[in-house]
């Protein structure tokens, strides 16, 4: 159930008003068999005598022979449920109420929703998930039903159901031209974090940070994906580098992972980078031993490596296979020649012999870093692998997030 509060039937009290305002005879009418249980019922509902009232619901109920019967003994035992806070009392007025034929029927489903809200309140959230699917069914509350199942089903711990219904409202929203709530796809994240399942995640954790892009979200949706797949150090890098990228390394470890894949030796001038980035913004305390012997490390390597480059380029071009081309142009994108670093990466696929995947998901964030949104997304989209896939796919995200923010810039009037 969310939080609005319960959609609460009119109560004995209010309908015998109303009967008055239209006519004896113009709504319900109990049956002489019915009358002395109810009449004593009421009368000390009336009192504020509820002990005395609720002494009177099973001569009520044994007594019940219309069906205006049973919808006028299911509203007052509704009313005094209320008036003493027994949401089960509240369920089971409800429920003769719903179930006579008398019920208004512009009213049913505003009924139904109180009780299905009533039997959550009451705990019996099968109930209530079965009562707000009935509701569903019939088309009420669309947007809204979908969340209040998906509740019912987070108390049972069934997180898949759950997510599954969150999933559904958010369609639904879609389909009317709209965006769910932030707190829609944030919960719908959240279970299917729960569940363990990357099939769930994955998805979830993309429809949050595409709906409501923000650092937060980015370093959630990434670190999740991380915790649910078996990366390799070098898909991690990848990865890193979109966390990077997006501005979300929040902490300490994420430094470190980033700089243990990257490798002080193999690509030292973006280790340096990175750990003086970590130093600037505080994250990497300075000081830190392991941080300081990476940071020696690189700051020995990255002159002579960098002056090295184009040699390294030079011996790529004459090998007949890929992998030197590959080499040099991940050197090239640690330093952030980005545009030399796409072409090598090409001429590593044209060559043959490394792994396609990997050379497209550089040479798309080398396209990227280089300005290229269009070429960037034409490389990522060539990544075919399952956990590569799901990287490129973030990283193209992340580019049309970006080229809608410029586009936006651009779009806007100068003040």
């Amino acid at each position: 159930m969310t939080s609005a509060a319960v959609h609460y039937a009119p109560d004995a009290k209010a309908q015998s008003k109303e009967d008055k305002k239209k006519g004896a005879q113009k709504g319900p009418q109990l049956s002489k068999k019915a009358q002395p249980a109810y009449k004593a019922a009421y009368d000390a509902y009336q009192a504020k005598d509820m002990v005395k009232a609720q002494e009177q619901f099973e001569g009520m109920k044994a007594n019940i022979e219309t069906d205006d019967d049973k919808f006028l003994v299911g509203q007052m035992i509704f009313t005094i449920g209320r008036e003493i806070k027994d949401q089960k009392l509240q369920a089971d007025g409800l429920q003769l109420m719903v179930d006579s034929p008398s019920a208004p029927a512009e009213s049913v489903n505003s009924y139904k929703n109180a009780l299905a809200d009533l039997y959550y309140l009451a705990g019996d959230y099968q109930k209530s998930i079965d009562t707000f699917k009935a509701l569903y069914m019939a088309g009420y509350g669309k947007g809204k039903i979908e969340i209040d199942i998906a509740n019912g089903y987070t108390k049972l711990a069934d997180y898949p159901n759950a997510v599954t219904w969150l999933n559904e409202s958010i369609k639904y929203s879609e389909a009317n031209g709209q965006i769910a709530d932030r707190k829609v796809y944030a919960q719908a994240a959240a279970l299917a974090n729960n569940t363990r399942d990357s099939n769930l995640i994955v998805p979830a954790f993309k429809n949050l940070v595409a709906k409501y892009p923000s650092v937060n979200t980015w370093h959630d949706a990434i670190i999740t994906f991380q915790k649910s797949v078996e990366l390799e150090k070098q898909e991690n890098l990848d990865l890193l580098r979109l966390m990077r990228t997006a501005g979300a390394i929040k902490y300490q470890q994420q430094y470190g992972d980033y700089v243990e894949a990257a490798g002080a030796q193999a690509l030292p001038g973006e280790v340096l980078a990175v750990l003086n980035e970590g130093l600037d913004n505080g994250i990497i305390p300075a000081g830190n031993m392991s941080f300081s012997t990476h940071l020696d490390m690189a700051k020995s390597r990255v002159d002579k490596d960098r002056a090295d480059l184009p040699y390294a380029e030079k011996d790529a071009k004459a090998k007949s296979t890929g992998g030197d081309s590959l080499a040099t142009g991940d050197a090239f994108l640690g330093y952030g020649i980005y545009d030399k670093a796409a072409s090598l990466y090409q001429m590593a696929l044209d060559k043959g012999g490394v792994d396609n995947d990997v050379a497209y998901t550089r040479m798309g964030i080398a396209q990227f870093k280089a300005g290229n949104m269009d070429a960037a997304k034409q490389a990522f989209s060539k990544v075919t692998g399952s956990n590569r896939k799901a990287i490129a796919q973030y990283w193209m995200l992340y580019i049309d997030q970006q080229s809608q923010a410029a586009n936006a810039k651009t779009a806007a009037p100068a003040s």
